[in-house]
């Protein structure tokens, strides 16, 4: 785990499902910079390195660390690749002036991989030039699986999602109360996940007079997500933007 007394500071080293991981924690290094980021990654690095360990590709995600990715491959001297799955392009979130620093490291690595190609479009319109190859997300049917039958005792609901405005979730609060005056049926609403806005969305629920119907179960694994896929009678996603949604082919695979 992580916290040795030889490790070099601003990450954790952990073994996660079976594979070491080791992350960047940024939120318990709140002042941190691209340039700090980039010497915690080098010196994780070396320390690798002088245990054997030298990856064959370097697999980052999201435009904005294109930069580091790019100079961890060039350090290591072996190719690099970027999934994109922001909605940044098609909303218009990213400014000209990240767009085109990050353009001038996309263009250098070996395969930027959109996950659908409604995003490599949206990428190329906001002057993205590089050699893409879209690669859609994938979902585990060995995790996510459905079952013959669902749980009884009222209709569940279920939404896997940050709590962050992007996803929409006042909506669904909104609508689930117009639910609750229109229907004597039994029903439930699980939202999984966290984030910055969960208590303004508990206290909308509890304005709405609803809070009994809401379980707000924060953060879950995918075993926990699975389960609750497979005791649930619909999944639901009220988000404004998305991409290519793992949780949407997870829901579908678990049916």
């Amino acid at each position: 785990t992580g916290g040795r007394k030889n490790d070099p500071p601003g990450a954790s080293d952990e073994i996660e499902e079976g594979i070491r991981t080791i992350r960047v924690v940024h939120s318990r290094l709140p002042f941190i910079g691209p340039i700090q980021r980039l010497w915690i990654y080098r010196t994780w690095l070396r320390k690798l390195r002088r245990e054997g360990f030298v990856p064959d590709i370097i697999h980052a995600h999201v435009f904005t660390v294109a930069r580091a990715a790019w100079a961890i491959a060039r350090y290591l001297d072996v190719p690099w690749f970027l999934t994109e799955h922001s909605s940044a392009f098609h909303r218009g979130l990213a400014s000209r002036r990240q767009i085109r620093k990050a353009s001038r490291y996309l263009q250098r690595a070996h395969r930027v991989l959109p996950v659908c190609h409604f995003l490599k479009e949206a990428m190329e319109v906001r002057g993205i030039k590089t050699q893409f190859s879209v690669v859609p997300n994938a979902v585990d049917t060995k995790i996510f699986f459905p079952v013959s039958a669902r749980t009884t005792g009222g209709f569940r609901f279920l939404i896997v999602a940050l709590q962050t405005e992007v996803k929409g979730i006042p909506d669904l609060i909104k609508a689930s109360a117009m639910l609750s005056m229109r229907t004597t049926v039994e029903w439930s609403l699980d939202l999984v996940g966290d984030g910055p806005e969960r208590g303004r969305y508990e206290a909308l629920a509890a304005q709405l007079g609803i809070s009994g119907r809401l379980r707000f179960l924060g953060l879950r694994t995918k075993s926990e997500v699975a389960s609750l896929m497979r005791q649930s009678h619909a999944f639901v996603l009220s988000s404004h933007a998305e991409n290519h949604p793992v949780v949407l082919l997870e829901a579908l695979a678990s049916g």
